[in-house]
């Protein structure tokens, strides 16, 4: 009797009491229970993931391996509903991996991890995530593990959306074209069933949606919206109105890019549709006509609204492709023959200095002596036109110290003589040869271009670049005299800049150099190199080939590459802009972001070239160190405040940059802060 005494008084109670604990003891000593606990939320989820280190590989005490996933496509309902924290690993067996041989339970334990880790490093992993129930209470666990591809965490993405793919493979039976898909979609009813698994969630509703057909393939963006439901577990139904969903169509081409596990497509977040144009197609005429054939099973007739619209922005989407095709190849092109040339500069920093190029103005590469920046400008020059062996298109300028006006960069006029003087520089007839051949791009280097100041030799120039083509005239001398001066047919009074040349500086930091003026920084977007680890380049194939076509890059086709991301400045990164604008005007009123920064910050990112690792997130950060903290000098006194690692110091940069993260990491502009604190610390002030 006594064995019943804890439960109640009821015997029979008492019984089932007892009965329902022993049942749940027994499960959890298996190890895993088939009950799942009252008040718990299912967990049924496809996700992705990758191998942070080799600490996240473990042995436990059974001798079982298992790997901790870092997640990189992160459903609303895993914080919501399941009180994952942010930076939480999922637990992963190595037995989950079905497909793959990837332990070797003989060998020691450390040197069973390390070849588990090197299996699975640098791997886009796809599990099934599953809640597991235990005695100590629930758990996580990914199961039915996958490799999709190759990752580089350093260059990659770091989220991605997850994308359901209908096709007439998991869809009702009577939908068999995109028509009859989206007839379903609007009028509620059911799209079928993916074989993965989307979400047990209403919470986890898709931001998009593919139809899959050979040759018809489209993507639907659907709208956040509150009256947006998921009706049925995993992703069978979806409520949502139509003015809430747009529709670009994509190509096989663009689909086989993404990584993807059966029905489930895992797109990058960041600027994975920066070439896809959406509209919204579903009109009240188009709508009204889907609902009664929903009715009558008429899909055929259903006819298509916005047609020439539609083929406007298909035919939009290929010339973008194909402009964006040809960048690519470039860049590709690029970055092979600095690789051959032994210069090993990050893809990033080569995609950043391309952009530049592409934006006008006055590009300067700074970073350590003999890191090569000479060489990569001519690189760059080599690229455009693999043909010319001769670099007839790049002009290097060595800048003396003593120059201190532009005669000694341009020449000057010879009255006795009544003859112009060019300067030993070349640069009059290498604008004189960029005018006879506008199609051809030009590229003039000044080499150490702060041994003299720059505001003194360079005067006319800085003005001159920001001006519209058509308006940028150099002033050589009088026109009034121009009829006198024998040569004036080849240098005349004044000469248009035309806008096939490109302005490149390289500079140096050390004891010998002058420092920028303001009016140089504004103008400028000055590009501090990263090399390579030396312990990397080795694994670094600098024969690697490209592409057969050795065509040269001319005016036109850079052109077409111009202002192709259709990004730029949103609200929210002008409002971080007019903060940063404030925290610096109060420092010195001659610090700050003036409207031409603003203007040439857009410029920059309506130039991010598509399908890159370089995205608008990393731009702004680029552009803030490029353009704006390489402005912030002064003593210790004037940036204690401002250069302050606080986060809780409001008149802090970091305290800004962690309050707009939203927008980007800022990993750059912190490293500028962090070295500019430590000038601060040694010497008192900044360099």
């Amino acid at each position: 009797m006594a064995a019943y005494s804890d439960a109640g008084s009821n015997p029979a109670d008492s019984i089932e009491a007892w009965q329902i604990k022993f049942c749940q003891a027994f499960y959890f000593n298996l190890g895993e229970s088939n009950m799942e606990m009252r008040g718990e939320k299912s967990l049924n989820i496809t996700t992705i993931g990758y191998l942070q280190s080799i600490d996240d590989v473990r042995i436990d005490r059974n001798d079982n391996s298992y790997i901790f996933l870092k997640l990189l496509s992160i459903p609303n309902s895993i914080y919501d509903e399941h009180e994952i924290e942010e930076n939480e690993k999922i637990q992963v067996y190595t037995t989950a991996f079905k497909e793959e041989q990837i332990d070797n339970e003989f060998m020691e334990t450390f040197a069973r991890r390390k070849e588990i880790y090197n299996y699975l490093k640098n791997k886009i992993i796809s599990s099934q995530l599953q809640k597991k129930y235990f005695q100590d209470g629930a758990k996580i666990r990914g199961q039915n593990a996958v490799i999709l591809g190759e990752y580089d965490v350093e260059t990659d993405d770091k989220y991605f959306d997850r994308i359901p793919v209908f096709s007439t493979e998991n869809t009702n039976v009577n939908i068999n074209n995109h028509k009859i898909f989206e007839a379903n979609l609007i009028a509620g009813k059911s799209l079928g069933s993916l074989a993965e698994l989307w979400s047990d969630s209403e919470k986890d509703i898709p931001l998009y949606i593919i139809w899959e057909n050979k040759d018809d393939s489209y993507i639907y963006k659907i709208k956040e919206n509150e009256d947006t439901q998921l009706q049925n577990n995993n992703l069978n139904t979806i409520s949502v109105f139509p003015e809430d969903i747009e529709r670009s169509h994509i190509s096989e081409e663009w689909i086989s890019k993404q990584y993807r596990r059966n029905d489930l497509l895992f797109m990058p977040s960041n600027n994975g549709i920066e070439d896809i144009k959406f509209i919204n197609v579903f009109s009240n005429k188009y709508v009204n006509e889907l609902n009664d054939l929903m009715v009558n099973e008429d899909y055929e007739s259903i006819s298509e609204i916005n047609e020439d619209e539609i083929t406007l922005t298909k035919k939009h989407t290929d010339d973008n492709i194909q402009q964006n095709s040809k960048e690519l190849k470039f860049i590709n092109r690029f970055k092979s023959i600095t690789r051959k040339s032994k210069l090993f500069y990050s893809e990033k920093d080569l995609i950043n200095f391309h952009t530049s190029m592409k934006s006008d103005g006055l590009v300067i590469l700074a970073g350590l002596s003999g890191t090569g920046k000479s060489q990569l400008v001519t690189c760059y020059a080599n690229a455009l036109n693999p043909k010319e062996k001769s670099n007839s298109n790049l002009n290097f300028i060595s800048v003396r110290p003593f120059w201190d006006d532009d005669s000694d960069l341009l020449g000057y006029l010879d009255t006795v003589n009544s003859i112009y003087r060019p300067g030993e520089s070349g640069l009059l007839d290498t604008i004189n040869e960029a005018l006879k051949n506008p199609d051809k791009i030009f590229i003039v280097v000044f080499d150490e271009m702060n041994l003299a100041k720059v505001e003194h030799y360079f005067s006319q120039f800085l003005s001159i670049l920001e001006r519209n083509e058509g308006e940028r005239k150099l002033t050589l001398y009088d026109k009034s005299i121009e009829p006198r001066i024998f040569n004036s047919n080849k240098y005349p009074s004044s000469m248009e800049i035309p806008n096939n040349i490109k302005f490149v500086g390289t500079i140096n930091t050390d004891e010998s150099t002058n420092d920028f003026s303001d009016k140089v920084l504004d103008r400028s977007n000055i590009i501090t190199l990263d090399l390579i680890p030396f312990y990397k380049i080795k694994n670094i194939d600098t024969d690697e080939s490209t592409d057969s076509d050795d065509s040269p890059i001319t005016t036109t086709i850079l052109n077409s590459m111009k202002e192709n991301s259709e990004l730029s400045l949103e609200d929210i990164d002008l409002h971080f802009l007019w903060s940063l604008h404030e925290l610096l005007y109060k420092i010195n009123k001659n610090l700050g972001i003036g409207w031409r920064v603003i203007n040439q910050m857009n410029n920059y990112i309506a130039n991010i070239p598509k399908n890159t690792e370089l995205n608008k997130k990393n731009a702004i950060d680029l552009q803030i160190s490029q353009r704006i903290m390489t402005k912030i000098k002064g003593s210790e006194s004037q940036l204690k405040d401002l250069l302050d690692l606080d986060l809780n110091n409001e008149k802090s940069i970091y305290h800004l940059l962690e309050a707009y993260k939203s927008i980007s990491s800022f990993e750059k502009t912190k490293k500028i802060i962090n070295q500019k604190k430590k000038e601060l610390e040694d010497y008192g002030f900044t360099i």
